[in-house]
């Protein structure tokens, strides 16, 4: 798919190729240059400068595919670039669901999931557009669970379901904060995601960390 990456994003690019370094310094800066050549063949040289400009603009910008554009904006969240993070993967996504590539959602819900709840960018909003992307960072979890659960990789669902919980308990939404929590308590009780060694690593450390649902959880039931 084409790229339509930000136009910020177009400074990681090389500004200039060899072929139009060679003809700077061999033409355009050579003595003969600055020092009366004819106008007919400074018009050439210009020409072929052009040209060579135009013919190398293509491997200075290579079209990324949808993959590589998610590291991309993976890599790029971990800037202070944020927006451009956010673009990156808004896009992505998108074009995921327009090709119907389950295992790209749910890697593309649940980094711009990731996103939309990470302190940095928290700190950028102010309320109510803080609650709001908690909320937003719920639903693309939730999203990114279902399209685990379609891969039959439970581990890696239950994962998403832990950061939908503690989405939804940082927007003040204790009952599907639990309802979700627990559902990732089950799964992850689960011989096939035991089996999923680094993904059950990962799902454990998560749920460690997270550790103030399951004690928020715990105080909400009923007497």
């Amino acid at each position: 798919m084409k790229s339509t990456l930000p136009a910020k994003l177009n400074n990681l690019l090389p500004s200039q190729s060899p072929v139009q370094s060679y003809f700077q310094r061999h033409f355009l800066n050579h003595p003969h240059h600055q020092s009366g050549t004819p106008a007919r063949l400074r018009t050439g040289l210009f020409l072929c400068v052009t040209v060579t400009t135009a013919l190398t603009a293509c491997q200075q910008a290579p079209v990324m595919s949808t993959d590589q554009r998610l590291q991309l904006g993976l890599g790029v969240a971990q800037s202070a670039r944020l927006k451009d993070a956010e673009k990156v993967l808004t896009t992505v996504l998108q074009e995921y669901q327009q090709t119907q590539n389950t295992a790209g959602i749910a890697k593309a819900s649940f980094g711009l999931a990731e996103l939309y709840k990470s302190k940095r960018y928290q700190d950028q909003l102010t309320p109510p557009s803080t609650t709001e992307h908690y909320q937003q960072a719920a639903t693309l979890y939730v999203q990114s669970a279902q399209a685990y659960q379609s891969l039959n990789r439970p581990a890696l669902q239950a994962s998403a379901l832990v950061g939908a919980a503690n989405a939804y308990l940082l927007s003040d939404q204790v009952a599907p904060a639990c309802t979700t929590f627990a559902q990732a308590q089950d799964l992850a009780e689960l011989p096939a995601v035991k089996a999923d060694q680094e993904a059950y690593n990962t799902l454990t450390r998560s749920m460690r960390f997270f550790s103030d649902l399951a004690v928020v959880c715990a105080l909400a039931q009923p007497l």
